[in-house]
């Protein structure tokens, strides 16, 4: 479980850099991991 969460905080770090490295391109990907982690 604790691997999962580590593997989560490290997308989670790398969708927000990508976000602010390019702000159209990353709001996208973070919009399709939310819906994913929803499902």
């Amino acid at each position: 479980m604790s691997i999962q969460l580590n593997v989560k905080l490290g997308l989670v770090v790398l969708l927000f850099s990508a976000t602010l490295a390019n702000a159209d391109g990353g709001l996208i990907f973070l919009e399709k991991i939310f819906s994913l982690s929803k499902k």
